[in-house]
């Protein structure tokens, strides 16, 4: 349940983490991109509440969106563009037994 399973590209594998408190998962992207959208594929272990960081080499992390009403399954999260070389989702309030994403998809 690596984190580097989110971002694998196979949805048979997944990032999960069995814990009620404030769990984060971090993607670098490489380089620094105009990014404005993601994608989070969850199993039945969502996050009812999350929010979406992004923050550019060396600057401090800017929460773009804040989700109140998490649903599970196939998640888009839209926000202005902003450059970035990292996005993080953080997960605060989970649905049941931790979090579980199957993909972790960050878009232009």
């Amino acid at each position: 349940y690596r984190a580097s399973n989110a971002v694998d590209g196979n949805t048979s594998t997944s990032w999960w983490t069995k814990s009620s408190d404030d769990e984060s998962l971090t993607v670098n992207l490489g380089q620094s991109y105009a990014v404005s959208k993601v994608i989070i594929k969850w199993t039945s272990n969502y996050a009812e509440e999350y929010e979406i960081l992004v923050r550019d080499s060396g600057s401090s992390w800017r929460r773009v969106a804040n989700v109140r009403s998490g649903r599970g399954g196939t998640e888009t999260v839209t926000f202005p563009s902003r450059t970035a070389n990292e996005v993080r989702i953080t997960c605060k309030k989970e649905r049941r037994d931790g979090y579980q994403i199957t993909e972790f998809e960050v878009y232009k």
